[in-house]
């Protein structure tokens, strides 16, 4: 966007997503199977959570300290959608800007790339439609620009497939410029679903929490992806982060063992099968959150040369294969040692007491978000 700015990414760098990515040689043994023990609560962890407050995300609730800051990572209600609460100001600009973009752009078969401009919910929003490059037909670009009074929300696509499958043509596909239509129905559909939600502000209605807003529904034939992160001023080097989404298939990559069997592979292949005999597991085993029956495993991880010692806690849910938004693809991960967008860069300020105590109220924090007149 020329306009709209996600200036907390300049702020807190995106941590909570950069670390999901960190090499997986970074768990632990999968044949260990420990529970980690402690006489009580340390106090550092229970001053943290003196003062708590609820965040919604997804269909979800947790509880945080209050001090605790929200960082939202990517989120998708079938296409990608960008909250710039403040900013909806902007949104005509944007409109604008986007559509001069396309439209000046050339095609080899058409006037140029645009091919319409569709309604929102309001006359400050609108969809706007092109061709995704200068020489297909195949493929659309849609950007959906909602104004919802101060705040602003972006849902975009690069390539909707505008074909269909016809064994009667020669690839077994044939071109329908007129599919566009149908992608349009949709994101005018999240557009009218959607309206500000303010910070703190707990729906008690169906829906989805996304930053700084709120989709009412079950939007059962949508895919809902969710990831959500926090930090602690008072412990900057642990971060803590969430993402989800539905699923219709079963899928072993999405589980803890496999992850844990890549892993080891990867360790050996770099070379640092030494470091992972020298994991300490401080806790592994199956771990129901929120109702997902998963695996967790929560390692301390030896010093390797100017890396010191730190902590990775992993839990892993494969999901429902019944596209259930209460069933989802779930991954939850918890860093200590973190500085920048690298894990393990300083020394942790927590204990493997204090580490355990942490991850263990915010899991068991996690849970459905109430909704009036269900049980």
């Amino acid at each position: 966007m020329q306009s709209l700015k996600k200036w907390k990414w300049l702020a807190f760098g995106g941590i909570a997503f950069a670390i999901i990515a960190t090499a997986y040689y970074v768990c632990a043994d999968p044949l260990r199977n420990r529970t980690y023990t402690m006489k009580s609560t340390p106090k550092k962890i229970e001053s943290l959570f003196l003062e708590t407050k609820p965040v919604c995300f997804g269909r979800y609730l947790i509880n945080v300290p209050k001090s605790a800051q929200v960082i939202w990572g990517p989120t998708d209600i079938d296409y990608q959608i960008v909250s710039y609460p403040g900013q909806g100001g902007k949104i005509p600009l944007e409109i604008r800007s986007k559509i001069k973009e396309i439209e000046e752009e050339k095609h080899s078969t058409e006037p140029s790339m645009l091919i319409g401009v569709f309604d929102g919910p309001n006359s400050d929003s609108k969809i706007v439609v092109g061709y995704s490059s200068f020489s297909s037909d195949g493929f659309a670009q849609l950007h959906s620009y909602i104004r919802l009074g101060n705040n602003g929300y972006v849902q975009s696509t690069p390539k909707a497939l505008l074909a269909v499958s016809d064994s009667s043509a020669p690839m077994g596909i044939r071109d329908d410029k007129t599919l566009y239509k149908k992608y349009v129905l949709t994101m005018q559909d999240v557009a009218s679903r959607l309206r500000v939600r303010g910070e703190g502000e707990i729906p008690n209605e169906s829906g989805v929490c996304i930053e700084a807003g709120f989709l009412k529904g079950d939007t059962k034939k949508y895919q809902e992806r969710i990831s959500i992160g926090f930090r602690f001023p008072e412990y900057p080097d642990v971060s803590f982060s969430l993402s989800s989404f539905k699923t219709d298939q079963y899928d072993e990559t999405n589980t803890l063992d496999w992850a844990l069997t890549q892993g080891k592979e990867q360790s050996q292949l770099q070379g640092k099968g030494l470091l992972w005999d020298k994991i300490d597991t401080l806790q592994k085993g199956p771990r129901i959150i929120a109702g997902w029956e998963g695996d967790e495993i929560l390692s301390r991880l030896p010093e390797d040369g100017s890396t010191p010692s730190h902590h990775q806690f992993r839990f892993n849910y494969a999901g429902k294969p019944t596209f259930d938004p209460l069933h989802p693809v779930a991954e939850i991960t918890m860093n200590t040692g973190v500085s920048g967008n690298t894990v393990g860069e300083v020394h942790p300020s927590l204990t493997d007491d204090e580490a355990v105590a942490l991850w263990n109220k915010l899991t068991s924090a996690i849970r459905v978000r109430p909704v009036a007149g269900t049980q």
